[in-house]
């Protein structure tokens, strides 16, 4: 491959002649032809941030937010690249105060930031995002800005994105609940949904980066931890997942396969603590799926809805045990001066007519055939982290390495790949062949030596040759350093060693180290701002600093933290500015014509109520009016009828009373008679004198059928009778056909007898015979069973002797009571059985002439009347 094929660029963004000639020339082709028509900028979406702007009000901050945010920093501090971020500039250098002052007028750093959140100063979260992002925007703003080229570090932007991507994919793991409410056009219901669908993107990235990349012990353990406290929470992440997945309807078969996926990730955890100490690989890809497993489609079926809410669940918990494993793989080496992610130190050359150079590989395009997930990765992470005028320089070459790929796909060309590597030493990017490498990077074999085949020594660009000793040794160099960073991060993938390595060293920046009380620190830059100043519309209020600049503070809110300082950033910026002035304006006018149409409202509504008013009120005056006539006029009327009503009453009165005065004299009459006539005593009748026995046959026929059923019962069987269950014969006994068995079952069935339960019974009960005597190993405790045991039996036998005896004196009794009603009803059958009344004699009425005569006379008036009718 030609020269052509590559192009070389310099950290500067500088080009070669040959990389630099064809983008000139159709420049000036397309310009000749015809001018570029201005188009109007795109629009600008406002609500795409994790936050609202400054113009929407956010709610207070909880304890639950405070504490996954005490967490939250405490994972983000174990990155061992916070030394530059820990305390003000003023205070690391000084001598950078004058430079610094001019670019970032409101200086910021992460101490500042743990210790007001360690006090619980911020008000809301947005304040923490926007303060944690201002310290990684102004490190970006200092050395991109114009002022600081001199001094400027490119290796720092990469740093503080590295950090700030690493936050925000914290915050949306720790800050964010598992579940986001789908509803809601309110700024903050966007703005989380917005979050959420962030998250996922992100989550999906990251799972695919590192599917391969085996877990550390610590790794393991961690995970066994978090998912012993997910089952213990009841399926809650953490306290900002508000409700457990446990009881959640009070259904029988939920809590059923809820029951099952807690046992089985309990399995898992326990599982994975076994395998933490031995030497047995496990990827992030097992970690995944074992925990899909756990929560099979078969345990959730027709149940969808649950099965998705512990989706969410389970992808949050490992979102936050792999968020740290994806930040340690993605960490460059020190010796880029982008701070790539290398893959390789190999020697490269631009060309075959220049010699080999040590270089890291920072991407890859391959063949299809040989094409990896992982050479996306590594390759779109380090384009991210080229300034923006060297990432356009290389575009040239990436374009003609993906048209070679292609004719190899198509089988026109040798199949090879191609790589974007970094010369170490002067430190210039270039996309190379892989016809244009050597492997294996070894810094005391150079593979331009000459003394095997004489050559001519080849020369290299900028200052590549072998006479630059000095040059290629600092490369070399740089080679051997980057080759060993390089082994100790694939020897710690999860960066647990390093993390270990920064917790021995004396002086650190632990979350807990960043909180302790420093009063320098706090004086610097200004001092701590107010922690009661929430801002306002032209300010942004925060306990670390009052800031001015609303406009940058949306610009992060919209973006998540990312400034960008480009020309077409800074266009974005603005056209983002207008138009939240815009909509701010826009919300003003909105919000007074509102006011405007509630005051027209409110005072129509008062004209309309004060005439209804006034209206009612002649209604209500003419009603009064028409009520008074009408009342006068009924209460005469109403008089006139009581006055008739009252006459006819007291007329009625009177011969109500006259009649009954009649009938109390008719009964008194009468009763005097049938006194006179007899008297009577109980059931028996007195007269002159003399009992003539029961009164009336029934009463009479009931004692002696009274006393036939005693004198039966106490002498033969009433079994015929049914009645063997009043007279204590066995219930089983008594005929389901007599009238006893019928009446007893119909009682039962209506539930007025209860049916006999022997469990009632308290006899069967002998709580001592639960004390274990036997059991127990020393004879002091067999021996205090025992002497409990006598106790409970003695308590038993006295109560049995009391209740003997009660019964016994219930009996007695009960004896002379039947003795006595049974006397009693002996003697009423023998009374009964007495007939003292003497014989009625017959009376022979006379007849009595007169009433003959009437008789006869009606006779001959009846026969009169059917001849008249005949």
């Amino acid at each position: 491959m030609s020269s052509n094929n590559s192009t070389s660029t310099s950290n500067s963004g500088s080009k070669t002649p040959s990389s630099s000639k064809k983008p000139s020339s159709s420049k000036k082709k397309s310009t000749a032809k015809t001018p570029p028509k201005k188009s109007l900028p795109p629009s600008i979406s406002l609500n795409t941030g994790s936050h609202p702007s400054l113009n929407e009000s956010v709610p207070n901050i909880t304890e639950d937010e405070y504490a996954s945010l005490d967490d939250l920093m405490a994972q983000f501090c174990k990155v061992p690249l916070l030394a530059e971020f820990s305390r003000p500039v003023s205070l690391l250098h000084p001598e950078l105060i004058p430079l610094y002052s001019k670019v970032v007028t409101q200086p910021i750093d992460l101490g500042k930031v743990c210790r007001a959140i360690r006090r619980r100063q911020y008000t809301n979260t947005r304040q923490v995002c926007v303060d944690t992002w201002r310290i990684f925007a102004n490190c970006v703003k200092y050395h991109t800005h114009p002022l600081t080229k001199e001094g400027a570090i490119p290796s720092f932007v990469s740093i503080a994105n590295h950090l700030r991507d690493y936050f925000n994919a914290l915050w949306m793991e720790y800050m964010i609940p598992s579940e986001v409410s789908s509803s809601g056009k309110d700024p903050i219901a966007v703005a989380m949904r917005n979050a959420d669908e962030k998250r996922r993107a992100v989550r999906i990235e990251r799972y695919n980066a590192l599917v391969t990349t085996l877990l550390s012990a610590k790794c393991v353990e961690n995970a066994a931890n978090s998912i012993e406290k997910f089952v213990e929470m009841g399926g809650r992440v953490d306290r900002l997942d508000v409700d457990e997945i446990v009881n959640i309807n009070g259904d029988e078969e939920c809590d059923t396969a809820i029951s099952a996926v807690f046992e089985a990730l309990s399995l898992m955890a326990a599982r994975l603590r076994r395998i933490a100490p031995s030497e047995v690989e496990y990827p992030v890809e097992a970690l995944g799926s074992d925990l899909k497993r756990c929560i099979g489609d078969e345990v959730f079926e027709g149940m969808p809805w649950l099965r998705v809410k512990l989706d969410k669940r389970l992808d949050r918990l490992l979102g936050k045990i792999i968020a740290p494993i994806n930040e340690a793989t993605c960490r460059g080496v020190n010796q880029s001066s982008v701070w790539g992610c290398m893959a390789a130190a190999i020697w490269a050359r631009e060309t075959t007519k220049r010699p080999y150079w040590p270089a890291i590989v920072l991407g890859i395009l391959a063949p299809e055939d040989q094409k990896e997930d992982w050479h996306r990765f590594l390759t779109d992470r380090n384009e991210a982290r080229l300034p923006v005028k060297l990432l356009q320089g290389l575009q040239a070459g990436k374009k003609k390495a993906m048209q070679a790929l292609n004719k190899q796909n198509e089988g026109k060309a040798e199949r090879m790949s191609f790589f974007l590597v970094e010369f170490l030493g002067t430190h210039e990017f270039i996309w190379v062949r892989e016809a244009d490498i050597i492997e294996n990077f070894d810094p005391e074999e150079n593979p331009n030596d000459s003394g095997k085949n004489g050559k001519k020594k080849k020369n290299g660009f900028r200052g590549q040759n072998q006479s630059n000793s000095r040059l290629l040794q600092k490369a070399i160099d740089e080679g051997r350093w980057a080759v060993e960073e390089f082994e100790l991060q694939l020897n710690d993938p999860c960066g647990d060693q390093l993390e270990e390595y920064s917790d021995d060293e004396e002086e650190n920046y632990t979350f807990s180290v960043l909180c302790e009380s420093d009063d320098e620190a706090d004086e610097a830059d200004g001092g701590m701002g107010d922690s009661n100043d929430i801002g306002d519309m032209n300010s942004f209020g925060s306990p670390t600093g009052k800031l001015t600049n609303v406009e940058e503070i949306n610009e992060l809110l919209a973006t998540d933290g990312v400034l960008d300082y480009s020309t077409a950033g800074k266009k974005t910026a603005k056209r983002r500015a207008i138009a939240l002035k815009k909509q701010q304006v826009e919300a003003k006018k909105l919000a007074l014509k509102k006011a405007k149409e509630e005051k027209a409202k409110k005072e129509l509504e008062l004209k309309n109520k004060t005439k209804a008013v006034a209206l009612a009120e002649a209604k209500k005056a003419a009603k009064i009016s028409k009520a008074k006539k009408a009342a006068k006029e009924n209460k005469e009327s109403t008089h006139k009828q009581k006055a008739q009503e009252k006459e006819t009453k007291r007329e009625e009165k009177e011969l109500e009373k006259r009649r009954k005065k009649r009938e109390r004299e008719r009964m008194l009459r009468e009763k005097y008679r049938a006194t006179k006539k007899q008297k009577v005593d109980g059931n028996s009748i007195i007269r002159r004198g003399r009992k003539l026995g029961i009164a009336d046959k029934r009463g009479r026929a009931a004692t002696i059928v009274r006393g036939y059923l005693h004198r039966l019962a106490a002498s033969t069987d009433l079994k015929g009778l049914g009645l063997s269950g009043v007279l204590t014969v066995p219930a089983a006994s008594v005929e389901s056909t007599g009238l006893l068995g019928m009446a007893l079952a119909f009682r039962a069935a209506a539930g007025e007898l209860e049916m006999p339960n022997n469990n009632d019974n308290s006899s069967s009960f002998k709580p001592w015979e639960n004390i274990d005597v036997d059991g127990p190993k020393s004879a002091e405790e067999r021996c205090r069973n025992l002497e409990k045991k006598i106790k409970m039996i003695e308590r038993a036998i006295h109560t049995l002797d009391n209740n003997d005896s009660r019964r016994k004196q219930l009996i007695k009794e009960a004896q002379e009571e039947y003795a006595q009603r049974y006397a009693a009803i002996q003697q009423a059958e023998k009374d009964a059985r007495q007939n003292n009344m003497p014989k009625r004699k017959q009376v022979i009425k006379k007849k009595d002439k007169q009433s003959d005569e009437k008789i006869e006379a009606i006779e001959d008036q009846d026969k009169s009347k059917i001849n008249i009718d005949s």
